[in-house]
């Protein structure tokens, strides 16, 4: 499985002017590689991701909600023939560069999830979301738990198909301090109550090799968990640095430390 990043501001960085070269060559890289596509999240808590004129709407919350229904349309029409899943939502839990409360952020999510399933209804949608322990707290406006976000969301029956967990493990300070292995599989048995499958998108640092390949391990075992998926491409990224599979000139550390000699004996 390989997971497309959709990015808002990329594509649509002036209202109306879309410039989908970036993802189409991704989406290209993956149909010639003949890998199933998880394409999103289509939104997510990360502002450097919305353009500059969405945030400005903010504060009109319904002209702001409008004009993701919009993009969501658009995406949908465009890539609803190559995708498997969509990974609709993302971290939408916390309200981090968004600064919206509880209620607003699971309006904005339940429309999200009903305009995928009206626009592509075949095709099954995934939300997710972002530090699943206590980490939440920081944010003033956060006090819904990322287990009842999920929650209220399944029980509106809009079309959550699968839920996401996102676990930025030691990668500070918009992730999620390091647990013992056993007590983040602990954690994921409890999101198992929801009784939808499950998809981990981890991220972690070089400095936590040996406590990720346990981790990895468990997991294998654990039949709540549908797929796992490392969650950042590129090792320059600047929010979380060094969490990266890719370099500019190939294999990171990271990829090496974890994966390496599994690839050189294949």
């Amino acid at each position: 499985v390989l997971h497309v990043p959709i990015v808002w501001a990329e594509i649509e960085g002036d209202e109306g002017r879309f410039d989908w070269s970036g993802s189409d060559r991704l989406f290209e890289m993956a149909d010639h590689l003949g890998k199933r596509i998880v394409a999103g999240p289509i939104l997510g808590s990360n502002a450097q991701h919305l353009p500059n004129w969405a945030l400005a709407r903010r504060d009109q919350f319904d002209r702001f909600r409008d004009s993701v229904s919009r993009f969501v349309n658009q995406v949908a029409a465009r890539y609803a023939a190559r995708v498997d899943q969509w990974y609709a939502v993302g971290g939408l839990n916390t309200p981090t560069g968004l600064g919206l409360n509880d209620q607003l952020r699971i309006l904005l999510a339940a429309g999200i999830v009903e305009r995928l399933r009206r626009s592509d209804p075949n095709t099954p949608r995934l939300v997710a979301i972002d530090r699943p322990w206590g980490e939440y707290l920081q944010q003033p406006t956060a006090s819904l738990s990322p287990l009842g976000f999920l929650d209220a969301l399944i029980r509106a029956d809009i079309g959550v198909d699968a839920i996401g967990m996102e676990m930025n493990l030691g990668c500070w300070s918009n992730g999620t301090t390091w647990r013992h292995p056993l007590a983040i599989v602990q954690r994921i048995n409890e999101f198992a109550s929801l009784e939808k499958p499950i998809t981990l998108l981890l991220r972690s640092g070089t400095d936590q090799i040996d406590a990720m390949r346990q981790l990895t391990q468990l997991i294998n075992t654990n039949t709540s968990v549908a797929a796992v998926v490392w969650n950042q491409w590129m090792d320059a990224e600047a929010e979380f640095p060094h969490s990266g599979l890719w370099t500019e000139t190939g294999p990171s550390a990271l990829f090496e430390q974890l994966w390496g000699s599994a690839t050189k004996d294949a």
